[in-house]
């Protein structure tokens, strides 16, 4: 009975897997994307006013909506490192899990 507290099912020794450091990639992989859209909905704007078609300065969600998809793909990623194995955990509606061992 002690034997199945102390070795895992598959047989194995028992690793003491500890966690190193848990984090998620900085905003910054994306200034450059932001500056773009940002320069995007300027210009859109700009053009707007400059004919007078409102519906230019509507198309400017088009670069705000792929800012906010940059920065929710950035914000929903998951990095684990443990003392076994690096793990990245990636999604925003659905998960996909890496284990790099």
């Amino acid at each position: 009975m002690t034997d199945a507290v102390t070795n895992p099912p598959n047989g194995g020794p028992r690793s003491d897997e500890s966690q190193i450091w848990t984090g998620s990639p900085s905003q910054w992989l994306n200034a450059g994307w932001y500056i773009a859209c940002l320069a995007g909905v300027g210009v859109l704007f700009a053009v707007a006013a400059l004919t007078g078609q409102p519906l230019l300065a509507a198309l400017a969600v088009i670069p705000a909506i792929g800012a906010l998809v940059k920065f929710l793909t950035v914000r929903s990623t998951r990095i684990d490192v443990t003392t076994e194995r690096i793990t990245t955990t990636v999604g925003i509606f659905s998960r996909r899990k890496w284990d790099m061992e």
